[in-house]
């Protein structure tokens, strides 16, 4: 902490790095078609340390292993979870999957993104609670049952005795289709600090990688293939103006300007010949930067 001023420094590429094996993260499958380089997807399940499926990406998930050899190539092919309110979960996949722990989440109030952050965030916490302490529909799921509800889980009980640590978390969703699904997701990338703390929500689409930078210093580090290739990043305050912002890396920098939605946004930016992009700002601003051929 500089001055009062939070610091931060982010790396999310290396999620995407096959040879990484030290960052520890929970992987979401959203309910949109799974269009991820076909080695990329199968590296990220594996080294993933909680696999969820949200609802119809439960059926993604498993449409996926029927194709070519990925089934042969996936150490552990039923995920730690599989949450929402299953309007769009297909019979044949919840039977292939045997094993996962089902938790519906039937609030419409709530997207099945945010709902799914809730059950992890339960999923993860160190549990401490005895059985008898926890609703009828938990502790029947840890007496051996299969399908529990989340209607207690935002208060603090705990799906399973977990204790996990993650660096992160990975959300798998492609941004094309419906714009206010696209709206949505980011709302709950803003909502997840107060859903899980600290810890870091990413969005991952096919080439583009997304995640909230709240008020600090931010140091992203951009890798060189990025910057070879010009490759395209953003920051867009969403929901409230940003008043002070200051860049250093961009092609196009910030000094201390304001932004907001009708005037000033920094989008179709792109980089300099520096391998580290610092942010400082007052207040939380959505970074989304293209990953190009990252994954190749």
């Amino acid at each position: 902490m500089m001055n009062g001023v939070k610091e931060y420094k982010w790396n999310p590429v290396e999620f995407l790095n096959p040879k990484n094996t030290s960052l520890k993260y929970a992987l979401l499958i959203l309910n949109r078609p799974i269009n991820y380089n076909h080695d990329l997807m199968i590296s990220l399940w594996n080294r993933a340390t909680v696999r969820v499926t949200v609802d119809g990406g439960t059926n993604n998930w498993f449409h996926f292993l029927n194709q070519e050899d990925a089934l042969s190539k996936i150490y552990h092919h039923t995920p730690h979870i599989i949450c929402g309110d299953m309007d769009s979960l297909e019979p044949k996949a919840s039977q292939f999957f045997v094993g996962a722990n089902v938790v519906e989440t039937p609030d419409q109030d709530e997207t099945d993104f945010t709902k799914a952050l809730r059950v992890l965030d339960a999923y993860l916490k160190d549990d401490t609670a005895e059985e008898e302490d926890l609703p009828y529909e938990l502790a029947k799921d840890m007496r051996g049952g299969s399908l529990v509800t989340c209607a207690n889980l935002a208060q603090g009980f705990v799906l399973t005795y977990s204790n996990v640590l993650v660096d992160g978390v990975v959300a798998l969703c492609d941004t094309s289709g419906r714009f206010d699904q696209i709206v949505a997701n980011i709302n709950t990338l803003y909502k997840a600090e107060g859903i899980l703390g600290s810890l870091p929500v990413y969005q991952l689409a096919q080439d583009s990688l997304t995640w909230v930078l709240t008020p600090g210093i931010h140091a992203i580090s951009v890798p060189d293939i990025l910057r070879r290739h010009q490759c395209w990043c953003s920051l867009v305050p969403f929901g409230s103006r940003a008043k002070y912002v200051t860049t250093k890396g961009l092609k196009w920098d910030l000094d201390g300007q304001s932004m907001e939605f009708g005037k000033l946004l920094s989008t179709s930016n792109t980089y300099s010949d520096k391998p580290v992009v610092t942010v400082q700002t007052d207040t939380a601003l959505t970074w989304s930067m293209g990953l190009g051929t990252v994954d190749d």
